[in-house]
């Protein structure tokens, strides 16, 4: 797929084992996924992984 290039330097993140069984199947790595499947506990993990990440969105 044409998007695979784009998507190199994007973090995804799947909200629980469903959803990232689906996410790669379709080839994509899961960076992000919290514990508990909850869409709390995917914010607080988004954060926790930016907060740890050399990665400034903003510069993106």
């Amino acid at each position: 797929d044409g998007c695979n290039g784009m998507l190199r330097n994007v973090r995804i993140a799947a909200i629980g084992p469903v959803t990232a069984r689906a996410i790669e199947k379709r080839g994509f790595k899961v960076d992000i996924m919290p514990e508990n499947a909850t869409v709390e506990a995917l914010v607080e993990e988004i954060i926790t992984h930016m907060q740890s990440s050399s990665i400034n969105p903003a510069t993106k």
